[in-house]
């Protein structure tokens, strides 16, 4: 399963998937993990991480045109419970998928 987390370190979750400077994308059935940019070019960020053929986003907060669309790529977005992309990795069965995103890119539960 590929997972895609918006980020700035490699080691902590972004505050927002649209405005992050890149996403790591981990390979759980290889260990594998690499990066892409998120330049904010003619690519909708969401676009960027179907491209990558990933399964789930893990994220704090998005707006609901993103979640739209991710969805619209099958993609399953969940909500990061922990600062840290290891613990939302390690605890995948605890994060729960958000009920909608607003304007602002906050989620509302």
């Amino acid at each position: 399963m590929k997972i895609a987390l918006p980020t700035e370190d490699n080691e902590t979750i972004f505050p927002h998937f649209g405005r992050t400077p890149k996403f790591i994308i981990i390979d759980t059935e290889t260990g594998e993990s690499k990066t892409i940019n998120n330049n904010h070019d003619e690519k909708f960020p969401a676009t960027k991480v179907a491209e990558e053929k990933v399964n789930i986003v893990i994220t704090n907060s998005l707006g609901n045109g993103a979640i739209a669309m991710l969805k619209n790529y099958n993609i399953k977005v969940l909500k990061a419970k922990y600062k840290r992309i290891k613990d939302n990795i390690e605890h995948l069965d605890e994060l729960k998928e958000p009920t909608k995103g607003c304007p602002g890119g906050h989620y509302k539960e």
